[in-house]
């Protein structure tokens, strides 16, 4: 047999490494314990109590997040026009305010669950007032391309 394999007591065949004559097989198990841990875990924070669920979305998801997302997708915009040669005239630069009613209305989305995507901006405002208040039609379309 090779040095790369050493049988146990029990006639099994220990692959894992040269032969170690400091360790020993065994079927017991022997637990180490440990020291209770009694230091505060979790996520911290510095927002006052009853701040929104929107206060604590900002801690992740800043305005410099709203302002690269926009400058991106103009920048994509252009390229994307400027390679197929031609000029979207429907198409208006985003902004950060914009890109953040945009998530806003995915995450809504994901709430509330509509057959189709037209549906989230049909005029009956007992559906789905927020969507027409945060965004027209077209530029969730032109966002979404």
């Amino acid at each position: 047999m090779d040095d790369n394999y050493e049988t146990n007591e029990d006639g099994g065949i220990r692959t894992s490494g040269p032969k170690t004559p400091h360790l020993k097989w065994t079927n017991t198990l022997n637990f180490k314990a440990l020291e209770k841990y009694e230091n505060l875990s979790g996520p911290k924070h510095s927002l006052p109590v009853g701040s929104s669920e929107k206060d604590f979305f900002e801690l992740f998801v800043t305005n410099d997040f709203y302002n690269k997302v926009a400058e991106e997708t103009n920048k994509y915009s252009a390229l994307s026009q400027r390679k197929a040669g031609t000029v979207d005239n429907n198409w208006e630069d985003t902004n950060a305010e914009e890109i953040q009613a945009y998530i806003g209305i995915l995450i809504y989305m994901g709430l509330i669950d509509l057959a189709e995507i037209e549906d989230y901006f049909q005029g009956d405002f007992s559906v789905c007032p927020i969507m027409r208040q945060a965004m027209t039609p077209g530029a969730y379309l032109g966002l979404a391309d």
